[in-house]
């Protein structure tokens, strides 16, 4: 345990000096560390896909990381592509599309010339 806790020190220390467009800041939430969308509304289960070591590029997986990853995730990992499970757009609770205070509007007033 305390082997896996410096590997993951030392790939943040790593991390944050490496120059990179992605999101590694420390205020960043875990999805977005994990190329997760930007968007927080409220993402509590993602999609699964297959996990494919092919899709990471730059990195070579040893047999036994492959192993212990297939066990880690048997379902497969998220699929960031998708919007998560019974997701909904954002939408503001504040709508005026039944006019204000839910009652629709009367017609707009016309002008009459004097």
């Amino acid at each position: 345990m305390n082997r896996e806790r410096a590997l993951l020190r030392g790939a943040h220390r790593a991390r944050k000096a490496a120059p990179s467009t992605a999101r590694t800041e420390e205020d960043s939430s875990p999805r977005q560390v994990a190329s997760g969308p930007l968007a927080e509304n409220i993402l509590l289960k993602c999609q699964l896909k297959p996990l494919v070591f092919t899709d990471y590029t730059g990195i070579t997986f040893t047999a036994g990381q492959q192993a212990r990853l297939n066990t880690l995730f048997p379902n497969g990992v998220c699929d960031w592509s998708k919007p998560g499970v019974s997701q909904l757009d954002p939408g503001s609770p504040l709508t005026y599309a039944a006019g204000p205070g839910g009652a629709p509007l009367p017609p707009a007033p016309t002008s009459v010339p004097l």
